[in-house]
């Protein structure tokens, strides 16, 4: 047996520099926890977790919450014009 029998041929790739919200995306579809990070050239520069992703994901959460407790008391002050 070799490592080709048994290894995954249509890896999910992330590109360097790809928006977050795309690696996500890949990543769920594919149904995968880890991808391999390539540059423009291919090479490997790192592999990507949910683990990574989940901090940033969890900001950005946050802020969306934020503005939606915010949001009302803006409607408030600005129906009082």
């Amino acid at each position: 047996m070799t490592i080709g029998t048994v290894c995954t041929r249509n890896v999910c790739v992330s590109r360097r520099g790809s928006a977050l919200a795309s690696a996500v995306q890949d990543m769920t579809n594919r149904g995968v926890r880890r991808a391999p990070v390539v540059d423009q050239g291919g090479n490997l520069v790192g592999i990507v977790t949910i683990d990574d992703l989940l901090t940033p994901l969890a900001r950005n959460l946050t802020a969306l919450a934020g503005l939606i407790t915010a949001q009302p008391a803006h409607e408030v002050s600005m129906s009082a014009l």
